[in-house]
């Protein structure tokens, strides 16, 4: 998929929806490359969450190329990584939904009570809600 999607960013012709967008009409070159720099290493990721709530392989990378396409649309907004958030709550929430691992495990890893761990969740999940429907309603 990453051989695809970078085949794809190479040559930047993707069909999102009604509209086509090309690298020469909506993506200079710079900023092609900025968001290849910090979207591509999280490409494999991104799949394996998106196989795994979709639990389609075909509607996973439908999912994340429209994901893909969104953000790269949206990447001059971007506020760099501390703007996402903080890092335990990020840590945690990385380690349970995309890497599948129990509170215990989580727990472990981070060296906090699982209380800890399913707290830094809930906010986690909260926060990535709130900034989510802020985008939404803009």
């Amino acid at each position: 998929m990453l051989d695809r999607l970078q085949h794809q960013a190479s040559a930047v012709s993707w069909t999102a929806g009604p509209a086509t967008m090309t690298a020469t009409d909506n993506v200079d070159g710079d900023k092609a490359r900025r968001f290849g720099d910090a979207a591509l290493p999280h490409l494999d990721d991104v799949f394996t969450l998106a196989r795994y709530l979709m639990r389609n392989a075909a509607d996973a990378e439908d999912a994340v190329q429209e994901c893909y396409l969104r953000a790269l649309r949206h990447f001059d907004s971007y506020r760099g990584p501390t703007s996402a958030l903080p890092q335990p709550f990020r840590e945690t929430i990385v380690l349970r939904e995309i890497n599948a691992l129990s509170y215990r495990e989580i727990a472990d890893i981070v060296g906090a009570p699982v209380g800890t761990v399913m707290s830094r969740l809930a906010r986690a999940r909260a926060m990535l809600r709130t900034a989510w429907n802020a985008e939404d309603g803009s």
